[in-house]
């Protein structure tokens, strides 16, 4: 196992599935997400299509704002089901959920279905990011006072109400605050349901969803620099991740197999996270996946 660490953050790489296991129970009440590609940073899906078009990430508050409401005007024409007008973040996740950009990320409340949308097209080594929401949900409470306080949203409001007015003026650009919100729907998706699901919203789009995060720990947040791992204990990683805001748990590909496995026996799998015949077919890779590091562990033996 080895380790590297900076401003409250870590890298953690492991090539071992139980040491990676041992690592995930470190991090109750934690949220994550995996990426199949552990040199990948975290980005939203709004950032990514501005990027391959090559418009500058801080030209987003008139261009988002026209794109939600592009589609809240139009959704009705093809669903008799849509949020309520005002639920911002509802919007935000349906337009997400088929295919348009957003500045929300997706997260889940289990390290183990982070894990498998790590592994879930994988190659090489993969990624699970962790936030310590710990110290978020003790502070959460003064950070909305103190955005209502400041943009002059009546604190009476009930909180769903102020959270829109916050959600709604940050895609204004009225708010760039180094502030990231969590938020779900007022109604849940079943896959976001089966998921355990929730949304990572920074408030501050100037940087980028990294540059967002990492300047909304106190002091700012640093990403350690390529080469500063070194080999640590167990012991030793149970005292850096409590006092980590972020942390990445690099998966390498010697731990794939088994990792593959006991997800399957704790059955998640495409199937159960996803439901209908868009879940069977996931599913079909996933026994792919798993066949192909079976054979591939199975090759690596021999001609070792």
């Amino acid at each position: 196992m080895y380790c590297a660490q900076d401003e409250q953050t870590a890298i953690v790489r492991v090539n071992d599935w139980e040491e990676t296991r041992r690592i995930g129970k470190l991090m109750r009440r934690w949220l994550f997400r995996g990426q199949m590609n552990a040199e990948w940073l975290l980005k939203s899906s709004l950032e990514r299509a501005f990027e391959s078009r090559g418009i500058s990430i801080t030209r987003t508050d008139p261009i988002e704002e026209m794109i939600l409401m592009d589609f809240r005007s139009r959704a009705h024409l093809f669903s008799s089901d849509e949020p309520k007008y005002e639920d911002t973040i509802a919007w935000l996740s349906l337009l997400r959920h088929h295919g348009g950009p957003t500045r929300l990320l997706d997260f889940t409340e289990s390290f183990y279905v982070a894990a498998y949308f790590a592994l879930d097209g994988a190659v090489g080594e993969c990624a699970v990011w962790a936030f310590n929401r710990i110290d978020y949900i003790q502070n959460v409470s003064r950070m909305i006072d103190g955005l209502c306080l400041q943009h002059k949203i009546n604190p009476g409001n009930p909180l769903e109400e102020r959270l829109d007015e916050i959600l709604r003026r940050a895609i204004r650009g009225e708010i760039r605050s180094n502030i990231i919100l969590t938020m779900g729907p007022s109604q849940q998706s079943e896959r976001q349901f089966l998921q355990q699901g929730i949304a990572m919203v920074p408030l501050n789009m100037q940087e980028g969803f990294m540059g967002a995060i990492l300047g909304s720990f106190v002091p700012a947040g640093k990403l350690p620099r390529a080469g500063q791992e070194k080999e640590i204990t167990f012991e030793e990683l149970k005292r850096i991740i409590p006092i980590s805001k972020l942390v990445k748990v690099v998966i390498t590909e010697e731990a794939f197999l088994d990792a593959r496995l006991d997800l399957e026996q704790m059955n998640i799998n495409g199937a159960t996270l996803f439901r209908g015949l868009d879940g069977l077919g996931r599913y079909s890779q996933d026994v792919l996946n798993t066949v192909e590091c079976y054979l591939r562990e199975k090759q690596g033996r021999t001609t070792g």
